[in-house]
């Protein structure tokens, strides 16, 4: 079953914002036509891989029904979510439904999608806590950033990075702009600021083996 969350983040609260998880399980291949739109499904026949057709119509799913959370009486196939040239998706729906945007992270069997107001920028991820090693993550450090010691700080770190990329939408093709100024731990909870774009902070936190993280607008 997909789930769906509420959140309400940054200094000013910009707007409730919409979590939805699925896993792999959530996936019916009996059912996608009652919520891909036309246009989805022509991309999806193009797609050859199995997990990367999973990923997604769960993408799909999981955006379609957090933005379900958010507005009245919506249909999911009058909605799209297409995907800019940049790669980064975006929600087109009618204009009763609001102006709505979107981030989509995957990793193993999990898909999550965060849905928001579009005047704003957000971006999400999720990691395997032992996908990528402390070296991997020195590829993308930049600016005398200190990388934290143990793996699992490491890998938080690298999923904020990610988050922050969606948030402007050059993923990890703008490694320069992606450093952390500060990172915070208080438990299973780890807070962000990043040094060249202080007008966003990041919030992660550690389910299990999986670091999720969100960059928010602060002001």
């Amino acid at each position: 079953m997909v789930s769906v969350y509420f959140l309400s983040l940054g200094r000013k609260k910009r707007g409730v914002c919409a979590l939805a998880v699925a896993n792999f399980s959530d996936f019916r291949e009996e059912r996608i036509r009652e919520y891909l739109s036309d246009s989805e499904l022509d991309r999806l026949r193009s797609i050859q891989l199995e997990k990367r057709q999973r990923e997604y119509v769960l993408g799909r799913l999981t955006t379609k029904m957090a933005l379900a959370s958010l507005t009245n009486n919506l249909k999911f196939r009058d909605v799209s979510v297409l995907n800019e040239a940049s790669g980064s998706p975006v929600i087109r729906a009618p204009l009763d439904h609001g102006d709505y945007g979107t981030s989509i992270a995957h990793t193993d069997e999990i898909v999550v999608s965060l849905v928001f107001q579009r005047e704003f920028s957000f971006g999400i991820d999720i990691e395997n806590l032992g996908r990528k090693s402390r070296s991997a993550l020195k590829y993308i450090a930049r600016g005398g950033e200190t990388i934290p010691e143990d793996s699992e700080s490491s890998m938080v770190a690298w999923t904020l990075k990610e988050s922050l990329g969606k948030a402007l939408k050059c993923g990890l093709r703008c490694p320069e702009e992606l450093v952390l100024a500060q990172l915070q731990r208080k438990d299973s909870v780890f807070f962000c600021s990043y040094r060249k774009h202080p007008e966003f902070g990041g919030i992660a936190r550690i389910y299990g083996n999986y670091s999720l993280a969100i960059t928010y607008p602060l002001g």
